[in-house]
This record gives C-alpha cells, structure tokens and sequence, in this order.
C-alpha cells in the first residue's frame, strides 16, 4: 500500500493534506493534466481551512478561497502535464485539481533524508510494531540504518519518558496544591464552627 494508479475526471482532486507518516511522494502523468498547489510543512494551517481541521475539496478550494486570497498568501503552483514528474518533500502541504481526464502513477517512499520524520511519527502513532519489523527488514539490506533507526528509537523513547515524567510531576503538583487549597478551607471552615460554639456557651476545652 505505497504504490497507486489514480484515475479522475475533470473538477476531482485530493484536498489539501500532508502525506501520511513522514513520507515524500512522486507522481508521475501519463494522460490529461494536474494543477496543483503547495505550502511549506512549517505553516501550521492553509488558508481555508475549516476549525475541525478538515479541508474543503479540492475544486471548493480553487473556486472559493483562491479568488480572496492576498498575493503573500498565494501558494506555490504549476500545472502537471503528460510526463511529468513531481515531488512533493516529506511534511509539504499539497492539494490537486485535475483539469481534464487524468491517469497518474504515485508512489510514497522514505530515504535518509526523510528518515527521522518517519521514525518519528511512526513512533507516535502508535506504530512500534511496524517501525520494528521494518528496521528488522532492513538489518540484511542495509545494517547501517538498522542501528540508526534502533538509536533513534531510543532516543524518541527518552523523549516520551522525559515528557511522561514532567507531565505526572505537574499532575502532582496541581494535586498538591488543590490539597492545600482545600486544606486552608476547611481550617477555616473548623475555625468558623469553634467561633459559633463559643458564642453560644461552649466551653474552650470541649471546643477544642
């Protein structure tokens, strides 16, 4: 599942999105035509974006919000004709219109380049299981990155640990601090009780 055939009339296309786990991708046109639009990995929102994070289809986007937006606001474009190839960098922002009947090729790949987004996100999703039969495939194929991936595995689990610990210490923290809080009321609170016994004829040391 990292290799695709596409097929689509006019006015489909992909929304925008960043390609899944850290990877790049390729595509390759054989018929019709793609334009596509870009917008670097450290923008943490594209314009017209919805608030639940969803994005508006592909032919929505170019007809609706392209028109309004500013020229500093304006993505990377280019059309993709028959035998083009393009590449798209791991975390890049990519929507796609096709403008005609289009059949494509796409294939998502990582290389030492992409590397540790991957480990990364795979890491982080929940993945370890494929991260750690993938880096068993590679130990005959390639050992060098079998102790690259089994040392940056360590090092994303060092991580996860530091951020666990500071998180349950800040959980503790809070706790500790509503316990005192809750502690300074109830000393009052006993105070205000002493208080009324002793107006109404209660004798100190019973009080106490």
């Amino acid at each position: 599942a990292f290799r695709w055939f596409l097929f689509g009339c006019a006015r489909t296309g992909s929304p925008f999105h960043r390609d899944p786990n850290g990877t790049s991708a390729w595509n390759a046109v054989t018929h019709g035509h793609k334009r596509w639009a870009l917008y670097p990995p450290w923008m943490p929102r594209v314009p017209g974006q919805y608030p639940d994070d969803h994005h508006p289809n592909s032919h929505k986007w170019w007809s609706l919000i392209y028109p309004t937006l500013a020229p500093h606001e304006k993505p990377i474009e280019f059309i993709q004709g028959p035998g083009d190839l393009i590449f798209i960098p791991s975390g890049w922002w990519h929507a796609v219109l096709n403008l005609d009947e289009t059949l494509s090729v796409t294939q998502n790949f990582v290389n030492v380049e992409n590397l540790d987004a991957v480990v990364h996100s795979l890491f982080y999703s929940n993945m370890q299981n494929v991260l750690q039969y993938w880096r068993t495939r590679l130990m005959s194929l390639r050992p060098e990155l079998y102790n690259y991936i089994g040392d940056r595995i360590a090092y994303e689990s060092s991580i996860a640990n530091a951020e666990r610990v500071a998180a349950l210490e800040a959980e503790m923290e809070e706790q500790q601090e509503e316990f005192e809080e809750r502690e300074g009321e109830l000393k009052s609170e006993i105070e205000r009780l002493k208080e009324m016994l002793s107006q109404v004829g209660v004798p100190p040391e019973a009080i106490a």
